[in-house]
């Protein structure tokens, strides 16, 4: 909806997407591996990440922005909210997983791994449900400072809001001093400014650039693991391979054994109530020129620095010992373990040693417990995906978010045939 007010417009929009992800299979079988000499398997039934794979989504988008002239100012003020209701089902192996050392332990139906999840709650399909509320507000100034010279700054604000709350589980605080039902809802301000200079002449010739601090959309399916693996809804069962193991193998995926010797886990997922959206400084300098046969030539130095960014932590490791390399050795952490090492801050760039095993206040960290009364996973960092280039002069209040990216200077040549307008 378009509204006019003498030199000032205002725009309204509302939005609703449904979007059902889920996967399918002709048939409900367990997950099998057969070895074979020489290295290679063989594998049957069905793929046992789909076994329980669903995500809904539905999103309502409410933006408004009021932009007003006032002499060679051009403001604009706005606001972009998204409210998100979200229901993840993901049961890995929950219609079982067998590993068989022969064929011949095959069609005896006697399997040397298994692993297998299952829900613990009335629902055998239990899944996260959560709603988000996502809210943002801006504002900006598009100066006309002269003829040939435009200045564009702004500043955004974004917070997450959970209306929700995951399950207590109080065996998580006890043993690694972080709540399972304690979500963070970090704020972020994000400043930038950006200028375009028309140089004149005969050829028509530019010069533009800018900087500023953006913020990455919130990555929800990272905060849904809280959700769905609070160590109370779950059962997981893992027995690692071993040819003097003997699991009688089901093929009934809803009559899988939920008791294996010792091999019993429950998961837990956490998240530092430290969390800060993941963020990035990123500016570019550029020069267009018009070249004959109406070629735009540009010259364009990009600049991109992560300012915070997720990190993984498996907290069931503490460092037991050092190599003669000096390479640090970790072990499982047991209850007494836990106790020598309590939970200080974690700090960027530092091995993860005894004392920084439970927690950590990296921003944008996310801390994660997975089987814990089992085994350790592997540790792992990620950097969010690194997006294209952004000319932050025309797109400040787009509200669009890049991902942040690796630190570094970019130069970029191009010519597209296509000619372009210069301001």
């Amino acid at each position: 909806m378009n509204s006019r007010f003498g030199a000032a417009v205002n725009e309204f929009r509302t939005t609703y997407n449904r979007i059902r992800d889920f996967r399918t299979f002709p048939d409900r079988f367990p997950f099998v591996q057969v070895r074979l000499p020489g290295g290679t398997n063989i594998n049957l039934g069905t793929e046992n990440s789909s076994h329980a794979n669903e995500l809904d989504q539905d999103l309502v988008e409410v933006p408004d922005d009021f932009t007003m002239v006032r002499g060679s100012h051009t403001y604009t003020f706005g606001t972009h909210n998204e409210f998100f209701t979200f229901r993840n089902l993901f049961i890995q192996n929950n219609f079982g997983n067998y590993q068989f050392a022969s064929i011949d332990q095959f069609a005896a139906g006697v399997a040397q791994s298994y692993q297998h999840s299952f829900s613990l709650t009335p629902d055998p399909r239990q899944a996260a449900a959560f709603s988000v509320y996502q809210f943002g507000l801006y504002v900006g100034d598009q100066w006309r400072v002269r003829p040939n010279f435009t200045l564009t700054y702004g500043v955004r604000w974004d917070k997450p809001v959970f209306p929700d709350k995951p399950t207590a589980n109080r065996a998580s605080v006890t043993l690694y001093g972080f709540a399972t039902d304690i979500v963070p809802s970090p704020s972020q301000w994000s400043p930038r400014v950006g200028f375009n200079w028309d140089l004149g002449a005969q050829t028509r010739q530019q010069l533009r650039g800018g900087i500023g601090y953006f913020s990455g959309r919130n990555p929800f399916v990272y905060l849904s693991n809280q959700y769905g693996n609070t160590g109370i809804e779950f059962r997981r069962l893992s027995l690692n391979f071993n040819a003097n193991n003997s699991v009688a193998f089901s093929a009934d995926p809803d009559a899988q054994p939920k008791s294996v010797g010792n091999a019993g886990t429950n998961e837990i997922d956490m998240i530092d109530p430290d969390y800060q959206f993941p963020a990035i400084v990123r500016g570019n300098l550029a020069y267009d020129r018009n070249l004959p046969l109406g070629i735009v030539g540009n010259v364009e130095l990009l600049f991109s620095d992560t300012a915070k960014d997720v990190t993984y932590r498996n907290v069931n490791l503490v460092q037991t010992t050092t190599r003669l390399d000096g390479r640090p050795v970790f072990g499982r952490v047991t209850t007494s373990v836990q106790r020598r090492h309590p939970a200080p801050e974690d700090r960027r760039g530092q091995d993860l040693d005894g004392d920084h095993a439970a927690r950590a206040a990296i921003p944008g960290r996310v801390v994660r417990a997975r089987r814990v009364l089992l085994r350790p996973v592997q540790l792992g960092h990620r950097h969010p995906e690194q997006h294209g280039a952004i000319d932050l002069a025309e797109r400040l209040y787009a509200g669009q978010h890049p991902q942040p990216a690796a630190r570094g200077l970019r130069l970029r040549l191009a010519a597209p045939r296509r000619p372009e307008r210069l301001v």
